[in-house]
């Protein structure tokens, strides 16, 4: 338990007074406004902020990774749940034995051509389960908003 109030601590510091992180599963490119799980969006609109992010009505969409160790910064595999309001990030995203779980980025999404939308598979012992998009070029279809140590680890 304390593990996830300094995580939520630590994640207050750096958001922003105004944002609201939308928790979705819209493929906002391609899929004809229809969910990963199937579940269709009614009345959602897709649009580009100032900033360039993709955004779904006023706000941007943000996803998270859990890095370091073995595990790049700029990997494939994204959350759109931010980690720190998880109960067991590590288990709950399927995270393999040589993510150390040190650090995490989130970043602003900009484009979603070619992302899959999926459930974190189970790997290593960790049951997975959280939602997970796979960027094809996270470099160029996300725009880093922050990067934070984790400590202890995830």
């Amino acid at each position: 338990m304390r593990v996830l109030e300094r995580g939520r601590r630590a994640h207050e510091r750096y958001r922003g007074p105004t944002e609201r992180v939308i928790y979705n599963y819209l493929a906002t490119l391609g899929t004809g406004g229809a969910a990963a799980d199937g579940v269709e969006a009614v009345g959602v609109e897709t649009a580009t902020a100032a900033d360039g992010a993709t955004t779904t009505g006023e706000a941007p969409q943000y996803v998270y990774r859990v890095h370091g160790g073995g595990a790049a910064q700029w990997g494939q595999s994204w959350t759109p749940e931010n980690p720190f309001d998880m109960a067991d990030p590590r288990a709950q995203l399927g995270l393999p034995k040589e993510n150390a779980g040190s650090f995490v980025t989130k970043a602003a999404v900009q484009n979603t051509e070619g992302v899959k939308f999926l459930r974190a598979e189970p790997l290593d012992g960790n049951p997975g389960g959280a939602p997970e998009w796979r960027f094809p070029y996270p470099q160029i279809q996300l725009s880093e908003i922050w990067t934070i140590p984790v400590d202890p680890p995830f």
